[in-house]
């Protein structure tokens, strides 16, 4: 039991290093792209820092992306603990069956057109009691 815990622990502690190497890699690239796209658009000129290949928006992603995944890590914990109590939750939930779901789905459906019929004919009403100006004559009499 020991030996498969510290194997579970250990592929744990892959997956979250793997994790967070393509979390970090999908952030800086749309960061950097997107940086590059406004430093150009405000009309700065290339800023190197180290050689032509490291600029200085390269850095900023750099630093963005790793306080945001330090960030995403600090709650992850009480991220996960949510979603283990929302899927216990969910499963004490009463789920209808297939032919409930579809009588419950007749029944709206049915309450609908009824509802659209009445309040049709209350409106056709109204349309000949005001075209006929019986409030009028009503009021004048």
């Amino acid at each position: 039991m020991a030996c498969l815990f510290g194997f579970y622990m250990l592929t744990s502690r892959v997956l979250n290093l793997i994790f967070f190497v393509l979390v970090f890699c999908i952030l800086f690239f749309l960061l950097n792209s997107l940086l590059y796209k406004i430093y150009i658009l405000l009309g700065f000129r290339k800023f190197s820092i180290l050689n032509e290949k490291i600029e200085l928006t390269t850095i900023i992603s750099i630093l963005i992306s790793i306080s945001i995944y330090s960030y995403s890590n600090l709650i992850n914990n009480r991220m996960k603990n949510f979603i283990i109590q929302c899927i216990d939750e969910l499963s004490k939930s009463y789920w209808p069956t297939w032919s409930e779901t579809k009588m419950n789905v007749f029944i709206v459906i049915l309450a609908s057109v009824v509802m659209a019929v009445i309040l049709g004919i209350f409106d056709l009403l109204f349309l000949w009691l005001t075209e006929s100006n019986f409030f009028l004559e009503f009021i004048l009499i």
